[in-house]
């Protein structure tokens, strides 16, 4: 699971996570420093992916959430390393995260996100996309893709078990190569 460096991102995933992990999944969150509190609170696995981003630097996020796409853009190396490293069979992002894209193709593997339940917030991250699309082209190409990856789009109560339906991948009893710090 990725999220954006904003605490309350994750914390929309909190409960699918929580039923993936329920349904026999692991499940790993990889994310800055900015969302500890959030998944320890959660009972989640972590990853440290950078440092922190701090948003409050950025006030104006919720109605201009470019930063983010720059996030992705410098962070994507790094999320790339740990997907690798943990070899998931599938990665879920919160809607606003365009890294998990990019590392999803690169390893060939389906990609999901999380839409928002305020629908003005979900129609942000359609119109990002294409923000997206463009400043992280590069990564795409040198990752082999030839545009950025669309994801499954989820509902915000979605059903793990429509999940694996969707994705048409099974739950993996895979053991990581090594445990993240």
């Amino acid at each position: 699971m990725t999220t954006t460096p904003v605490p309350a991102h994750l914390a929309q995933l909190v409960p699918l996570a929580r039923a993936l992990r329920g349904a026999g999944h692991q499940v790993l969150v990889a994310g800055q420093p900015d969302v500890r509190e959030v998944a320890e609170a959660a009972g989640l696995e972590l990853a440290v992916v950078g440092g922190r981003f701090h948003p409050e630097d950025h006030p104006d996020l919720a109605t201009d959430p470019k930063p983010l796409v720059g996030h992705a853009r410098y962070l994507t190396p790094r999320y790339l390393e740990t997907a690798r490293d943990w070899r998931p069979d599938l990665i879920v992002g919160s809607r606003l995260e365009y890294a998990s894209l990019v590392v999803a193709g690169a390893l060939g593997i389906p990609v999901a996100h999380q839409r928002d339940p305020d629908p003005a917030a979900d129609a942000l991250g359609d119109s990002l996309r294409g923000v997206a699309a463009f400043f992280l082209g590069g990564l795409c190409r040198r990752a082999g893709l030839s545009a950025l990856p669309v994801p499954h789009l989820l509902s915000a109560d979605e059903e793990p078990g429509r999940l694996v339906a969707v994705l048409e991948r099974p739950a993996s009893q895979h053991t990581p190569r090594r445990t993240p710090a």
